[in-house]
């Protein structure tokens, strides 16, 4: 989602940049970069490996997905541990939003019921099997037309996760790349919130998270 609202503005600034978009995890993502099949990549923090630098670029907050029959479909300001429940949905294991879920809600990691996609958990959340949680940027606009699935914000101190550009830090392009990062920063999606942190070299400990 990030990648389709940012694309025509992108063009704009950059006529002559030549753009070839992929979708990976995020050991791929890092692997990429490492061996220079990769010059950037949208990740989402923290993200793991030595000789990276990260330029923050935007704060994605997530949202419940619910049955709209749902006890959570319903009541004041939705909290973070409200949701750490036997009826939260993952994706399989491997991908980001997994452990920023488990993550967010304290929730364990066995979880009986996972999907592998986005589309999927949605279809499950309106089969009534359970509900989950989605970056802003996957949240369907407006309510759901089949009236089977609700959409809730979180309180001030809800979850989210950091957005990023990343590149090796030993490229000699860096200064455009972090004149990249700042005009995507600019171009920040509604719904989020822009970071100001200027880049910094990626942790060798912090867990792998990509987009």
């Amino acid at each position: 989602p990030t990648c389709s609202l940012i694309l025509r503005p992108l063009r704009e600034e950059y006529p002559l940049l030549s753009l070839a978009l992929s979708e990976a995890r995020t050991a791929e993502i890092v692997e990429g970069l490492r061996d220079g099949r990769i010059d950037a990549a949208l990740v989402s923090l923290p993200i793991s490996g030595a000789g990276l630098t990260l330029s923050p670029l935007f704060v994605e907050p997530f949202w419940l997905a619910c049955p709209s029959d749902h006890a959570l479909a319903q009541g004041g300001a939705l909290r973070a541990i409200d949701i750490a429940g036997p009826d939260l949905l993952l994706l399989d294991e491997g991908n980001c939003l997994r452990d920023q879920a488990i993550a967010a809600c304290g929730a364990g990691s066995g979880a009986p019921r996972h999907a592998t996609s986005l589309e999927t958990l949605r279809s499950m959340v309106a089969a009534g099997a359970g509900y989950t949680l989605l970056p802003s940027l996957a949240v369907p606009q407006g309510p759901d037309p089949s009236g089977l699935v609700a959409l809730r914000s979180f309180d001030a101190d809800g979850p989210g996760r950091t957005i990023a550009l990343a590149w090796r830090a030993s490229d000699p392009r860096a200064a455009g790349l972090s004149h990249l990062a700042a005009f995507l920063r600019g171009q920040a999606p509604p719904g989020t919130v822009a970071c100001r942190e200027a880049a910094a070299p990626a942790s060798r400990d912090s867990a792998a998270d990509p987009v």
